[in-house]
């Protein structure tokens, strides 16, 4: 992809100190078919660099729309709306809930209205848990939410700081020296999320209260397994009544890029061919 001039105007909605260089921008490239023409529709008229590095890559959540397609669906931490889109043209209503009203009706509303999907997608600002909790089930013990979805904050800049390995976009004579000084480095660490997202827990919890076969968690890839099967406990220690928790990996470039926890039945994960292979899901350059 060749970055233009408009790019420095896209560049100055958001700051200065956002790298659009082509490897961050074409993860984070959104498509968007208008009438008569194809053009690109760029997540980059963000107000702050958070929702730029938190944006989920539209591949990815076109594959996780996929996946989780159902009548009603939760999406949690919405941010920007890059998950709530896919939702909206797989699923037949999103909810998408995040603690920044600014966020929802300047970022994710006018991007919902890029994609013509706006009628289909209802915001709430709030707490996610304290959302979750306050949508009681009806009497018949029917929950009127199919599947709740959730993409919690990680520290998505901080990955920048990061030598990439051979296979990354950035590959080249600079990185490569890097990557041989560092070689005999300590190896990457488990991602902790008990410490890096506390609250997540609880957000798994009471999604579980409410639709108890049928949450997915969006997270880093290099996440401790042990913790990612523990979102399928009943609480934080009792493992007797536990759900199937179903890992999916993502690739970018030959790197693994994040994973997804389904937890519960997910269905369509099990229809995948060998054309549809977790590593066919790239986000596309």
């Amino acid at each position: 992809m060749v970055l233009r001039k408009s790019c420095v105007i896209l560049r100055s909605r958001v700051g200065g100190n956002v790298d659009l260089t082509s490897s961050s921008v074409s993860t984070r490239v959104f498509n968007s078919t208008g009438v008569g023409a194809r053009h690109f529709f760029l997540i980059i008229i963000l107000p702050t660099t958070e929702s730029w590095y938190s944006v989920t890559p539209e591949e990815i959540a076109r594959r996780q729309a996929e996946v989780c397609s159902c009548h009603v669906i939760v999406d949690g931490y919405a941010g920007a709306g890059g998950n709530s889109i896919q939702f909206a043209r797989t699923c037949g209503f999103v909810i998408g809930v995040d603690n920044c009203m600014d966020r929802l009706v300047n970022v994710l509303d006018s991007n919902a209205r890029v994609y013509g999907v706006r009628s289909k997608i209802d915001t709430i600002c709030g707490d996610l848990t304290l959302v979750l909790n306050a949508l009681r089930m009806p009497p018949d013990d029917h929950s009127p939410i199919d599947t709740v979805f959730m993409s919690p904050p990680w520290g998505g800049p901080d990955y920048k700081a990061r030598v990439l390995p051979p296979g990354a976009a950035s590959w080249n004579k600079k990185r490569r020296k890097l990557w041989f000084e560092s070689a005999s480095d300590e190896i990457e660490q488990c991602y902790d999320l008990e410490g890096r997202i506390p609250f997540l827990a609880g957000a798994v919890t009471a999604a579980r209260r409410l639709c108890p076969n049928r949450v997915a968690v969006y997270l880093p890839r290099h996440c401790a397994l042990g913790q990612v099967l523990k979102l399928g406990w009943e609480g934080t220690a009792d493992c007797t009544k536990r759900a199937d928790v179903t890992i999916e990996d993502y690739w970018l470039r030959g790197r693994r890029l994040s994973i997804c926890a389904y937890i519960g039945n997910f269905p369509k994960l099990s229809l995948a061919d060998d054309s549809h292979q977790l590593e066919h899901y790239e986000a596309q350059q």
